[in-house]
């Protein structure tokens, strides 16, 4: 995964800094966060071909939507276009155990990527 960290710096996430409620986020800073496996994969059970994608998230309440891009290789999420989507799915957030100033996504061995951003963690398996 390749992506810039945005930073709380005060304000409220899903009010005056994003995730904000029904807009699809890139889930990052700057250029869309680039997702890349090197074989197929599945994600939380749903295949996903080897390649790169764009990672953006739209958030509904508890539930996040993850979605993979086939167009890795653009800014925000300005000309994002579900047509593009090569797969989406949705995860229920949970509260973090500590506060994230800056957005940290991670994989660990066993295939669980994290998004930590403020108090919310959102988990999805690649296996």
């Amino acid at each position: 995964m390749n992506y810039s960290q945005p930073s709380v710096k005060g304000r409220t996430i899903g009010k005056d800094l994003e995730p904000l409620p029904g807009q699809v986020w890139r889930t990052g800073a700057n250029k869309a966060t680039v997702f890349e496996v090197s074989k197929d994969v599945t994600v939380d059970g749903k295949p996903l071909a080897a390649g790169k994608y764009a990672l953006f998230t739209l958030v509904d309440g508890d539930y996040w939507t993850v979605i993979f891009s086939k167009k890795w290789d653009q800014f925000g999420a300005f000309k994002y276009k579900e047509a593009d989507d090569a797969l989406r799915i949705t995860v229920k957030s949970e509260k973090a155990s500590t506060f994230s100033e800056q957005l940290n996504i991670t994989a660990a061995k066993d295939g669980v990527v994290s998004l930590l951003w403020g108090d919310n963690k959102v988990n999805f398996t690649v296996k």
